[in-house]
């Protein structure tokens, strides 16, 4: 069996994810805004009005799925 290089791979990893960042499918409010540039306060005001993307409640935690939010953006485009 191969001695494995745990520095070399881990380099090989960090580099890889640098290429190809992992966006993750949920993202909190505070995610959304740096995503989309839309103030957390604008996005509680649509949540109240029902007038933003589509959002799910985790316990107390509001989350907005990344396509919901492209497609209300989609949606908005002029």
């Amino acid at each position: 069996m191969a001695d494995i290089d745990y520095p070399q791979l881990a380099r090989a990893i960090a580099d890889e994810l640098r290429r190809d960042p992992i966006v993750p499918q949920w993202l909190s409010p505070a995610q959304v805004t740096v995503y989309t540039g839309i103030p957390e306060k604008t996005l509680a005001q649509y949540r109240r009005e029902s007038t933003g993307p589509a959002y799910s409640r985790v316990g107390r935690h509001v989350r907005y799925r990344v396509a919901d939010v492209d497609n209300w953006l989609r949606e908005r485009r002029p």
